[in-house]
């Protein structure tokens, strides 16, 4: 191979890796120019587990409250009640401080950064790549590190003005959709310092 074809190349492949740069960069900023940025946010979810060895899913429903500085309010309507609470990445179940393997952060630190309309932080952590229609759009994000990806192996969101669906592969590519409907923001609601009365 001659010196001014690997010099032709080099470049190519220079050029390649910025172009998707740049393409990933116009994706990121299409989206953070279509999401609503607010103090907080609430609604209510509807989640799905699905599992490779059992046909039908484990479906959850409930309320979800999330606010910059107080974190995420997770709680479990049905079929059994329960509450998550996120903050300062702690992570507690029904009152109870729990080693969170890193889902509970995840999904509050990806929220997060869309409720801030900050995105660019998604880069150091995932490759992502996305697909932006009148409709509204989806990104997906790949773990860099070999740590992240022991535990994940997909991030797919979805959305328009606020988020309508975050879907995770883990690593034994267990699948977990959680579906947003009745979105709202408004001034900002701490999160409760308590869980609520049962």
């Amino acid at each position: 191979m001659t010196l001014l074809r690997v010099l032709f190349l080099a470049l190519l492949q220079a050029y390649m890796g910025y172009a998707a740069a740049e393409s990933i960069d116009d994706g990121l900023t299409s989206i953070a120019r279509e999401i609503v940025v607010s103090d907080s946010v609430h609604g209510e979810f509807r989640q799905e587990k699905t599992l490779p060895f059992v046909t039908t899913p484990f479906v959850s429903t409930g309320e979800f409250r999330l606010a910059r500085e107080s974190g995420l309010f997770w709680h479990v309507l049905e079929p059994l009640e329960s509450t998550m609470l996120v903050r300062d990445g702690q992570v507690s179940l029904d009152g109870k401080r729990v080693d969170d393997q890193g889902v509970g952060r995840l999904i509050t630190t990806v929220m997060l950064g869309f409720l801030e309309g900050n995105l660019s932080g998604l880069k150091e952590t995932f490759d992502v790549s996305t697909d932006i229609l009148d409709a509204g759009w989806t990104m997906s994000l790949t773990p860099k590190s070999s740590r992240l990806r022991a535990a994940i192996e997909l991030v797919r969101i979805q959305g328009k003005q606020h988020l309508t669906a975050i879907e995770i592969v883990d690593a034994e590519h267990n699948r977990t959709l959680m579906q947003f409907t009745n979105v709202r923001t408004d001034a900002q609601e701490a999160v409760p310092l308590a869980e609520p009365a049962r």
